[in-house]
């Protein structure tokens, strides 16, 4: 898959109806969207650290 397309419609939840996702693949690992933010978790086992949790949140909420 290179990209996909989504239009919500009558059959998801009445405040979604309108909207349209759009996902597509940045590199081989990467999945980007347009219309939602994502939130990605990554766990990564190091040597010296043990486990660690990155949490990542695209596009980064505003402040």
């Amino acid at each position: 898959m290179e990209s996909l397309a989504y239009r919500f419609d009558g059959n998801d939840p009445a405040e979604f109806v309108g909207t349209n996702l759009y996902f597509y693949w940045e590199s081989g690992t990467t999945l980007m969207s347009s219309g939602i933010v994502i939130e990605g978790v990554e766990v990564i086992d190091d040597e010296q650290l043990g486990l660690i949790e990155v949490k990542v949140n695209w596009p980064s909420p505003l402040i």
